[in-house]
């Protein structure tokens, strides 16, 4: 009887953490290159496997960019998906981003790929 309480308990604690997240606009683009920047600092060992630069030679890897923003509109972080040359899926968050370009084609018959880009928030519910 104890513990059917107690996991009822933490069952509900941990379901009113939940976060839901909302698609506030989307669209699908046709990108020549997509190039990101983040601190330096932000840079560890492990950030030199991430990919934050595709252009023409790897377009073709970056399959969604999602701009993350707060409930006052303002930009928290922006989330690439891709996948890697040996097929395998990733997906990366990057806080504190500098800035980012996204290039058009410069021509129709240039290399490109249509890439899913969504302006998404997050808010936690009320507590």
């Amino acid at each position: 009887m104890k513990k059917t309480v107690v996991l009822s308990v933490l069952l509900f604690l941990f379901g009113s953490l939940a976060v839901e997240a909302k698609v506030v606009n989307q669209t699908h683009q046709k990108l020549y290159g997509a190039h990101f920047w983040i601190p330096k600092f932000a840079v560890s060992e492990q950030s030199k496997y991430v990919m934050t630069d595709f252009g023409p030679g790897n377009i073709r890897f970056l399959e969604r960019i999602d701009i993350v923003i707060d409930d006052e509109m303002r930009v928290n972080g922006i989330r690439i998906f891709y996948t890697t040359g040996d097929g395998i899926k990733r997906q990366v968050y990057l806080h504190q981003v500098k800035g980012w370009i996204l290039e058009s084609p410069p021509s129709p018959k240039s290399v490109s790929k249509k890439v899913l880009i969504q302006t998404v928030t997050t808010d936690e519910l009320s507590r």
